[in-house]
């Protein structure tokens, strides 16, 4: 050992990278990826003036989620440069023939439908329309690489605009209608932007000082709605955090992609609140 001590700026980045190593890899899901992140962050980070940080935590993360959000970025691009990108490839079958009385009839199936009624006398009516689950006749909401890497990049713009105190760029951020549901904090379900922004005026200086977003899962469309979920960690003024789930619906608008509605959780308890029962088979060593 050389008994000089380290400098505040490494002492710092030291402390806090097995934090930054988790939500990057989060975000990514690539160890190698996430390393990668850090490095460029740390080449940031000792550029910093340490006197003008207040948070050194909050500080890293924050350089961290965008770097890992840049390289998310850029490997959606190179996906989409790929030779054959998006293509799906064709499967060359040999058809054999069939005997007449087991051929198949010719009409083209729709994902969704459901099967027309058939008469009295065992026919179709071709008039009546086909009865489909999703939207735009039928036709299932695919998204895209740059359609996740938008949601993605649209659930974390939350904690930036927050943190930054730019209430007027939540338009950016949620519909005009958007259902602000904080039941769970006894305040019932907020509705429209201008509501969001009071109740975060309203919660002054007991607002988290830091907002990150992590575990974010795009689930399946359905009817041009997109159910999004994910995991919030907030940094307090004191040093203390607290952890909530957000479930958002996000719609695609004019203007882009919209949180059209937003749930919160608390978590509170571990494994939500799950025990050991005595009585369950497996479990307590007993039948």
């Amino acid at each position: 050992m050389s008994g000089h001590p380290a400098d505040p700026a490494t002492e710092a980045f030291v402390a806090h990278r097995n934090l930054l190593f988790t939500v990057t890899y989060e975000l990514l899901g690539s160890a190698a990826d996430a390393e990668d992140v850090l490095q460029e962050t740390w080449l940031r980070w000792t550029g910093v003036d340490l006197s003008a940080v207040r948070d050194h935590r909050a500080y890293l993360v924050r350089i961290t989620t965008r770097q890992a959000l840049a390289r998310l970025r850029a490997l959606g691009r190179r996906r989409q440069r790929l030779p054959g990108a998006g293509r799906r490839p064709r499967r060359r079958t040999r058809h054999r023939a069939r005997p007449a009385d087991r051929r198949r009839p010719r009409h083209r199936a729709v994902r969704g439908a459901q099967p027309r009624e058939a008469g009295p006398d065992g026919s179709y009516d071709r008039r009546t329309p086909l009865r489909c689950g999703n939207h735009r006749g039928g036709r299932s909401m695919e998204l895209t690489t740059a359609d996740r890497l938008a949601v993605t990049e649209l659930i974390a713009l939350h904690g930036h605009l927050v943190d930054d105190g730019e209430l007027d760029g939540l338009e950016r951020l949620f519909t005009a209608d958007v259902g602000y549901d904080l039941t769970d904090y006894g305040q019932g379900v907020l509705t429209g932007v201008a509501a969001v922004k009071a109740a975060a005026l309203a919660l002054g200086d007991a607002n988290p000082v830091a907002h990150h977003v992590t575990n974010v899962v795009i689930g399946v469309p359905e009817g041009g709605q997109v159910p999004v979920r994910s995991k919030g960690l907030g940094i307090r003024a004191d040093g203390t955090c607290g952890s909530v789930s957000y479930d958002d619906i996000v719609v695609r608008t004019g203007d882009g992609w919209r949180i059209r509605h937003r749930k919160v959780t608390a978590r509170r308890l571990p494994l939500n609140g799950v025990t050991l029962d005595a009585g369950t088979p497996g479990l307590s060593g007993t039948a």
